[in-house]
């Protein structure tokens, strides 16, 4: 496929999330700063400003071992999505892919059921205050 047909198919598929986006990217032909095919991408897990999106995060992180990436690659891109849940403090099973022994997030950074609901309960009032509405009651 010519060059200029991968650039019409990233403008109609909106496939514009830059390579570093995924969790591992096979070396390839490079469109647009983008790795063609793209196939070659896999696990997207950021948005298109970099921020790590935690739905396609968890996402990325049930499918790799489901891929077809070689042990070695699947290991790569596990321990990358890794990285990525110990920033945020979430805790991992262990899972599939070789060496995966989980993480686990330190008792004294959990919180407890009543503080999130505290910290919810806490937003929730500011929030209808800000609005002039009245505070709903439990």
């Amino acid at each position: 496929m010519g060059h200029g047909l991968h650039k019409v198919a990233f403008k109609l598929r909106g496939y514009d999330l830059h390579d570093s986006a995924f969790a591992y990217v096979i070396k390839g032909e490079k469109v647009e700063g983008k790795t063609v095919p793209k196939t070659n991408r896999n696990l997207p897990h950021h948005d298109k400003t970099g921020k790590v999106d935690l739905p396609h995060l968890r996402n990325a992180m049930a499918r790799c071992a489901h891929t077809n990436l070689s042990k070695e690659q699947q290991k790569e891109a596990h321990d990358h999505l890794l990285r990525h849940y110990k920033e945020i403090g979430m805790a991992h099973p262990p899972c599939s892919v070789p060496g995966c022994r989980g993480t686990t997030i330190p008792k004294e950074e959990k919180k407890s059921l009543l503080e999130d609901w505290q910290s919810f309960r806490t937003w929730q009032e500011a929030l209808f205050k800000a609005r002039g509405k009245r505070i709903p009651t439990v």
